[in-house]
C-alpha cells in the first residue's frame, strides 16, 4: 500500500540546489539545440558553401550523434 503524499516535502524539495541546477542545464542544453538547428543551415550554405542535400546529410548526422 503506498503511503500518502507529504506537501511539505514535496514543497521542501523545490529549494534543493541540485534541482536547480539540474534544470538549469537542462533548459541551456535545449536553448543550444535550438540554436544549434536554427543557424546551422544558413553557416554551412553561406560560409562553407555546403549544398542543401549536404546540410540535410549534416543534420542527419547532427541528430544521429545527439541520441
Amino acid at each position: 500500500e503506498e503511503e500518502p503524499t507529504d506537501l511539505r516535502k514535496e514543497i521542501r524539495a523545490l529549494g534543493s540546489l541540485g534541482l536547480w541546477l539540474s534544470l538549469s542545464i537542462t533548459i541551456f542544453f535545449a536553448a543550444a539545440m535550438f540554436a544549434l538547428f536554427t543557424y546551422i543551415a544558413p553557416i554551412l550554405t553561406q560560409i562553407t558553401g555546403v549544398s542543401e542535400h549536404g546540410v540535410s546529410w549534416t543534420l542527419l548526422l547532427i541528430g544521429l550523434g545527439l541520441t
